[in-house]
């Protein structure tokens, strides 16, 4: 596998590769992005299609995976899910994320 940095990758006219959106979001003057037909034609990346769930398969949730049982016989493990579930929407955003909204 090769690396790339985004300057390298866009210096590429040849190039083809899968950023997160919030890469996207930050770059957007490098690349051209894709747009993804589902069959109701192309869909391009946005804040808006990323949102709505349209910019599928490349658009996707973030999700964590708790163990139930730990969660309530481990306070530490009991003290980031709360941290998670009271901070995840702030955080994403700090970092580009796009939050959950449902």
């Amino acid at each position: 596998m090769i690396t790339l940095s985004c300057g390298e990758f866009s210096a590429n006219p040849n190039a083809l590769g899968c950023f997160g959106y919030a890469d996207y979001e930050t770059n957007q003057n490098q690349f051209q992005p894709l747009g993804i037909d589902n069959g109701k034609g192309p869909v391009l990346p946005s804040l808006k299609t990323v949102e709505k769930a349209e910019y599928q398969p490349l658009s996707r949730p973030l999700l964590i995976y708790i163990n139930a049982k730990s969660a309530q016989t481990k306070p530490q493990v009991k003290a980031f899910v709360d941290f998670y579930l009271k901070n995840a929407s702030t955080i994403v955003q700090s970092v580009g994320y796009v939050a959950f909204t449902g």
